[in-house]
């Protein structure tokens, strides 16, 4: 595993953070069942020999008393070729993935109430992360939440 995070600071109201995480992953069976396992030292099914992850994140951060921050958030994914037998004869394919969403938060009567719109799947990447299982397509959500 290999990561690092990044955070800068400009003045009291803006901050870029960014993150960056690289796995290479040998998840092996390390015991046979029988003498002639056909299973045995292979990479277990669906953990992908290589990730890659990255994000990025504006925080905007006024000093009014209504909007207490907005925020815009990228975040992308890479999952290298996974088995899906035990005997690693079969594969499902690389995919890379994109997702975003903007949030605000803001202050009313006391009460700190978050809006936050995503968009999962941005490039609209037909993939799978389990064989013969597709995943949405581009897709949308809203979140609206209250803290007291």
């Amino acid at each position: 595993d290999l990561s690092a995070k990044m955070l800068l600071k400009f003045k009291k109201y803006l901050e870029f953070q960014a993150g960056l995480s690289y796995n290479i992953s040998e998840a092996v069976k390390t015991s046979k069942d029988y003498v002639e396992d056909p299973t045995y030292n292979k990479q277990l099914i669906y953990i992908p020999k290589q990730q890659f992850k990255a994000n990025l994140v504006i925080n905007y951060l006024p000093t009014s008393k209504i909007l207490k921050s907005l925020s815009l958030m990228l975040f992308y994914n890479y999952a290298g070729k996974r088995y899906s037998n035990l005997e690693n004869t079969f594969f499902a394919p690389y995919y890379e993935i994109l997702d975003g969403n903007i949030q605000s938060v803001i202050i009313l009567a006391k009460l700190e109430t978050g809006i936050k719109l995503s968009v999962n799947n941005i490039l609209n990447k037909d993939y799978q992360v389990i064989s013969g299982y597709p995943m949405p397509l581009r897709n949308f959500k809203a979140e609206i939440s209250i803290k007291y």
